[in-house]
């Protein structure tokens, strides 16, 4: 499947206007970035990219700008350059701690303060992945010749 990359949630690793590959997978990874149905609350006619940062059965905490997986942060190059020396991870709401569920992931955007994900909606269903990102091309400068 092919998608037109419209978001700006995981730059800089994919820009909008990006032409996107995607490919329905048996399982997912940690560090796979994903399209996926968001949730009816969150609706906006085309699926989100995100990036899977917690597989079922593991906990994630928010804390002090940190993500941490089974109580280790994360290393996340691939977070947008805000502050030194990342743009750090907040939450809006009241949870800072998940148990990802069976069957479930828990997906975030890489520029973290321009992005919905499950920081705000939970973690999601394997089964509204539509797939992960296998190619990407960005769109050329300039007119088609």
């Amino acid at each position: 499947m092919l998608f037109r990359m419209q978001q700006q949630s995981m730059e800089p690793a994919i820009q909008p206007d990006d032409l996107l590959a995607l490919a329905k997978m048996a399982s997912y990874a940690r560090g796979d970035i994903v399209a996926f149905n968001p949730p009816a609350d969150f609706a906006q006619g085309e699926p989100f990219l995100k990036r899977v940062v917690a597989l079922e059965g593991q906990k994630v905490q928010i804390e002090n700008g940190d993500v941490l997986v089974g109580g280790a942060p994360l290393d996340e190059p691939y977070v947008y350059p805000g502050h030194e020396p990342n743009e750090p991870t907040t939450v809006t709401g009241d949870t800072q701690t998940w148990l990802v569920p069976t069957g479930e992931v828990f997906v975030l955007g890489d520029h973290r303060a321009n992005s919905a994900d499950s920081r705000l909606f939970g973690p999601i269903p394997v089964a509204s992945i539509v797939g992960r990102v296998v190619w990407r091309c960005e769109p050329k400068p300039g007119p088609v010749t």
